[in-house]
């Protein structure tokens, strides 16, 4: 490997370079190195119910705003 490649090999390809989850956004704390994240997200309930959980915010978001006091008419119109 060329000394210039370093950088993209660690952000793109390194096996033993530390990396978080792809569904910390909805609650996974995993770091792991990357050679062990396909196992681990083989076993990640974010993961495996992440279109779930994804497509529930999003209704939960709607109710909030559909139910949302400010959307209400006042008493009488």
């Amino acid at each position: 490997m060329k000394r210039g490649d370093l950088p993209s090999h660690t952000q793109n390809a390194c096996p033993n370079v530390l990396i978080e989850c792809g569904s910390r956004d909805i609650g996974c704390d995993w770091k792991g190195q990357r050679h062990k994240h396909a196992v681990h997200r083989s076993e990640c309930p974010h993961c495996i119910l992440r279109q779930d959980i994804l497509k529930l915010k999003s209704e939960r978001y709607y109710l909030l705003l559909v139910d949302c006091p400010l959307n209400v008419p006042p008493a009488g119109t």
